[in-house]
């Protein structure tokens, strides 16, 4: 049995040919549009993707430099404008102690920080401390910094002071041979930002050895 197929009139013919080229030509034109899209965006991003994995540096370097601009634009500026406070130096500051209370086989002294400049000056921090012989010479190790704090900035007007708390363990705690018991004569102190210390009188005992350590130091300022 043959399927009956009806036929085409030459009109409908014609517009049948004309559908399918219209069709035709929109999958091309839209599948050219695409690939030079593709073409387009994948030329500029596979020149610099390829430059970094070959050598970081450059990109490194301009990233830096760029920073560095960044970085300088603000201190040029700054040098033209008043600069904060400087640091307290060691003629700024007079030391002194206070304390001498004893609780759970230690020492406690307050370490006090006057400003005696006639402008503001910053300082903060832990700096130093040493048990000193009468000659200057350092006794056992220097202050350990206590970890229950961290340092902050600290701007003293004159007459202004700031302190810190010392720990000074008992020197009897440790085997005499291995201590080396001494007496002190001083507390050498090192006010942050400086390296010449201040001494002040202590009556404390020490250890000659270096390895033993005695002294605890909190950060001036601190307030438990």
């Amino acid at each position: 049995m043959r399927l009956y197929r009806p036929a085409l009139s030459a009109a409908a013919l014609a517009a049948l040919v004309l559908t399918l080229g219209g069709c035709g030509s929109s999958d091309d034109s839209s599948n050219a549009s695409a690939g030079a899209d593709t073409s387009a965006s994948s030329t500029p991003s596979s020149t610099p993707s390829s430059t970094p994995s070959e050598d970081g540096s450059d990109d490194s370097s301009d990233d830096s430099s760029a920073d560095a601009t960044r970085s300088t634009s603000p201190s040029a500026s700054a040098s033209a404008t008043p600069a904060g406070p400087s640091r307290c130096g060691v003629d700024d500051v007079k030391v002194s102690l206070s304390g001498g209370d004893s609780a759970a086989g230690s020492t406690y002294y307050e370490v006090d920080v006057t400003s005696r400049a006639d402008h503001p000056c910053r300082t903060g921090g832990f700096g130093g401390m040493s048990l000193v012989d009468a000659s200057g010479k350092r006794l056992g190790a220097p202050a350990v910094r206590s970890e229950a704090a961290e340092a902050t900035a600290i701007t003293l007007q004159p007459g202004e002071r700031t302190a810190a708390t010392l720990q000074v363990g008992q020197a009897d705690s440790y085997d005499a041979a291995k201590c080396q018991p001494v007496q002190a004569a001083a507390l050498a102190v090192i006010v942050p930002n400086e390296t010449h210390a201040q001494t002040v009188p202590i009556d404390a005992t020490a250890c000659r050895n270096a390895k033993v350590r005695l002294l605890t130091l909190t950060p001036y300022g601190y307030q438990p």
